[in-house]
């Protein structure tokens, strides 16, 4: 069975790639189950997400108070994962 990404290297790496504020980072793991809670997925479909899946990482909240923008009308942050 496939995973459905790639295993991170450089987390360093990507991060400069990014170019984001220092005041956008969160560094905090994702549990999986709050990923998949509310999706309709197969029993196929959800073991191979959580076997799949070694780890779910919040790099980084784009929101008003860490990037200093106002928020929008329908979205209020962004989570880069």
């Amino acid at each position: 069975m496939e995973p459905f990404c790639e295993e991170r290297n450089n987390a360093k790496n990507d991060k400069a790639m990014l170019r984001l504020p220092s005041t956008t980072e969160v560094g905090r793991r994702l549990p999986k189950e709050a990923f998949y809670r509310n999706l309709k997925l197969s029993p196929k479909q959800k073991d191979a997400f959580v076997h799949g899946v070694e780890r779910i990482e919040i790099l980084n909240s784009l929101k008003e108070s860490t990037i200093h923008i106002p928020a929008g009308t329908d979205v209020e942050e962004i989570m880069v994962i």
